[in-house]
């Protein structure tokens, strides 16, 4: 299926109905769009090239070799390392996160869907 629009016009258009949707809901909140980037908004992704394999065999493969293999690692483990993040300083003094707002935890937006190459696959 080709879309054949332009991604810059449907997304002023997506904004003009949020705009207007906005004063529909209920007050606090807010609907946002999301990112201008691919179907995922991911940072890193990989693809298994696995035809010969059932969906079961994929997962196995996925879960219990590859995972173990590509992955990223973070230095922020809970919420107590994102409060520690130095924004800026203060006479020399590090001014953290918590000392500027609330950290806690929530969910995560979903930006999109499965995408391979940026084709929407």
């Amino acid at each position: 299926m080709e879309d054949d629009v332009d991604v810059y016009w449907a997304r002023t258009r997506v904004l003009e109905r949020l705009n207007y949707a906005q004063r529909l809901l209920p007050t606090g909140v807010t609907p946002t769009l999301g990112p201008d980037g691919t179907g995922v908004g991911h940072v890193f992704w990989y693809t298994l090239d696995t035809k010969n394999l059932d969906l079961g065999e994929q997962r196995a493969l996925q879960d219990w070799y590859v995972k173990y293999i590509i992955r990223g690692l973070g230095y922020i483990k809970n919420k107590d390392d994102i409060e520690a993040i130095a924004v800026g300083n203060n006479n020399g003094i590090p001014v953290r996160v918590k000392d500027i707002g609330t950290v806690q935890m929530g969910g995560d937006l979903r930006l999109g869907i499965f995408d391979e190459n940026g084709e929407g696959r």
